[in-house]
């Protein structure tokens, strides 16, 4: 994966010429992160600082590159809805008492947030141990039904059923079956937020503020808002062996999931949260060309995507 991701990057500062800079600065376009951002990503599970971001594949500076500029001043308009706010490696429950699930970003606009998952390179790959792991964790034992599972927990046989059908097909076939896990989960926490009250209880407290940490800036969910939940991937142009793996994912596997939500019956999920898959061609395009950022996501991305 390292060595794919060098063919899309042109970063002078890297480690003895490897995928990964010197540091974190060298792989953003500020050069300083404001410590504001530097918390959420040090507060997530993920530990994106401590090494994964230097790389040059980080999928979350790519997203951070991609939003971190976003505020009242300079807004981001996407499909009839303004942004005015970006937060990253937001902490969602997902099941009462483990490890939650970090939203890569989160943008927040009037009564609306956007929940966005982001890939550069991991969709080129074929991977399944996740997917197939859940059928041994929390999320398919019958005794989880009520102790775990929240508002979903009348919904347990219906996700179960979800998960089996995925890692069943994912033992057959190629495909990045784990990036679906992850959607699984996401999709679980969201409609979770949106209508369990205990939920979003348990968000705020994993950002309570003791002696020993400081305050985290993250959004605030009532549960009333618009939910969007977008995944954004990086698509490769053409003259690139990975060019089809965006659309490879989109339709094999992400159109897959939204017909085995209504064959679930799991449809009203999509009710209760707009789902759309999208390319970070999409989101540059909608980025005014006035922000100062843009020239360098062009030169360092998008020269090498569709």
């Amino acid at each position: 994966m390292a060595e794919t991701a060098r063919k899309y990057n042109i970063i002078p500062n890297v480690y003895k010429n490897s995928p990964y800079c010197m540091s974190v600065n060298d792989n953003i376009f500020p050069k300083e992160m404001d410590d504001r951002f530097k918390k959420m990503f040090l507060n997530g599970n993920g530990n994106e600082l401590d090494g994964k971001a230097c790389a040059l594949h980080s999928s979350s500076m790519l997203a951070f590159n991609f939003f971190y500029w976003i505020d009242e001043t300079h807004p981001f308009e996407m499909d009839g809805y303004k942004f005015t706010k970006a937060y990253f490696e937001v902490q969602l429950p997902t099941l009462q008492g483990s490890t939650p699930a970090n939203m890569d970003v989160v943008l927040e606009g009037k009564d609306v947030l956007l929940f966005i998952e982001s890939k550069f390179t991991e969709h080129f790959s074929n991977a399944n141990s996740q997917m197939k792991k859940m059928l041994d964790s929390s999320y398919c034992k019958r005794n989880s039904r009520y102790k775990y599972y929240y508002h979903n927990a009348q919904n347990f046989s219906n996700w179960e059923s979800l998960i089996k059908d995925f890692a069943t097909l994912s033992e057959g076939s190629d495909g990045y079956y784990d990036g679906i896990k992850q959607e699984i989960c996401h999709l679980i926490a969201l409609t979770n937020l949106k209508h369990d009250e205990k939920v979003r209880e348990d968000y705020e407290k994993r950002y309570e503020v003791s002696e020993e940490t400081e305050r985290v800036d993250h959004p605030t969910i009532t549960g009333n808002e618009t939910f969007l939940f977008y995944n954004v991937l990086f698509d490769p142009e053409d003259n690139y062996e990975e060019s089809n793996c965006f659309k490879n994912y989109k339709e094999d596997l992400y159109e897959k999931l939204e017909k085995e939500l209504e064959d679930n019956k799991l449809g009203w999920v999509k009710n209760d949260i707009t789902m759309k898959i999208k390319s970070y061609r999409d989101i540059f395009e909608k980025i005014p060309d006035t922000a100062d950022v843009k020239h360098y996501l062009e030169q360092r991305y998008m020269n090498f995507s569709k």
